[in-house]
């Protein structure tokens, strides 16, 4: 799952890996873009911490809207 998170005047994303049967966080990643590799890093976060029985899925990586951050995101 990929987040988008407001940090002052720019835009940080979170990418993390969830055990499908414990609902635990076992990896994740933060850069401030949504390449390709924020997910990588956090796929091979999974990989290094050993998790057995590790199983992925994917949303295909389209998100809910292209171009940036969403416009309507609060502001703190």
């Amino acid at each position: 799952m990929t987040s988008c998170i407001a940090v002052g005047e720019t835009y940080l994303y979170l990418a993390t890996m969830t055990d499908i049967g414990s609902i635990k966080v076992v990896g994740w990643s933060f850069a401030a873009h949504m390449h390709a590799s924020l997910a990588t890093y956090a796929i091979e976060m999974v990989v290094a911490a050993r998790v057995n029985g590790a199983v992925f899925r994917t949303d295909e990586g389209h998100p809910v809207q292209r171009g940036g951050p969403p416009k309507d995101l609060p502001t703190a």
